[in-house]
């Protein structure tokens, strides 16, 4: 079971063949795919303030249409504050939507799936998987 980040989904969108390939392999996998609120939110922003807002609206709503949706619930919360925690006394920084996203993987115990490695790598207990 496998959380899709928001730059994967990007990518499927804009027919990117590494995004593609990377989502066949999960599929012949046979495993769960699932993907955010969070993710689903900077989707649809990306949306409302891009040139073409109705194209790109219908092709996330298609694209999510059919995918299981985690939701941004109290477990994911409280584990989101303890990344920020841990991320500030560290000195370390990771976007709030990344914290967000990432806490929901963990609170579902399911591994990222991004290529903003970077984003995530100072968050403990957070399973990734590059594409």
């Amino acid at each position: 079971m496998v959380v899709l980040d928001t730059d994967l989904l990007i990518g499927i969108l804009r027919l990117n063949e590494e995004a593609i390939e990377k989502i066949k392999g999960i599929e012949q996998q046979n495993v769960d795919i699932f993907t955010t609120s969070i993710t689903s939110y900077e989707l649809f922003k990306g949306a409302y303030l891009s040139s073409n807002s109705s194209k790109n609206l219908l092709q996330i709503s298609k694209l999510l249409q059919n995918m299981n949706i985690l939701n941004f619930d109290l477990s994911a919360s409280n584990i989101s504050a303890k990344i920020h925690s841990h991320l500030k006394k560290s000195g370390a920084f990771t976007g709030v939507m990344d914290q967000m996203i990432a806490a929901i993987a963990i609170s579902n115990n399911k591994a990222l799936v991004t290529r903003n490695t970077k984003h995530y790598k100072n968050i403990p207990s957070l399973r990734s998987e590059k594409w």
